[in-house]
């Protein structure tokens, strides 16, 4: 069941990335409201706390990865269906994989420019408000481009 306003949790080390994300966020018309966190150990905090929607969660940051912190959340039956959307700056294939198979439920690329990155949040918030975040295949795991992204649904992102 999608809510009215979309809980969304931001974790990257980067302040500049969150930052952006931040601002990307605020070009999309779906009601949200944003925590934005710095490192892994005060994400696990905050995740207990703001209890979110969807977690965007960069692989790389000090004190615990985003990949002890996946292991962590899909560990805690509060979380089971919680959408849990891994970022990074590259497409190494034993990160994918290893995220893949820990129960992420999309590997996105951060994107090289503002427009792509709005398109990237439009793409994901879209799939969740469509319920298409829970039920990824392999093959729609990993967004590099999300503008070369082809659903077969009507995701209104405009």
């Amino acid at each position: 069941m999608i809510k009215e306003v979309i809980k969304i949790l931001y974790i990257d080390d980067d302040s500049d990335d969150r930052e952006l994300f931040q601002e990307a966020l605020s070009q999309v018309t779906t009601k949200y409201e944003l925590r934005l966190v710095s490192n892994g150990v005060e994400a696990m905090k905050m995740i207990q706390e703001f209890l979110p929607d969807i977690i965007f969660l960069d692989i790389n940051m000090p004190l615990k990865c985003g990949k002890e912190c996946l292991a962590e959340i899909r560990k805690d039956e509060k979380f089971t269906n919680t959408p849990v959307i891994m970022i990074s700056t590259s497409i190494n294939k034993s990160d994918v994989e290893e995220t893949y198979q820990n129960g992420a439920n999309i590997y996105a690329v951060k994107q090289d420019c503002f427009d792509k990155h709005i398109k990237l949040i439009r793409l994901i918030l879209a799939m969740y408000i469509h319920e298409n975040l829970l039920s990824q295949t392999r093959s729609g795991f990993l967004i590099s481009d999300p503008s070369k992204v082809n659903r077969n649904l009507k995701l209104g992102l405009n």
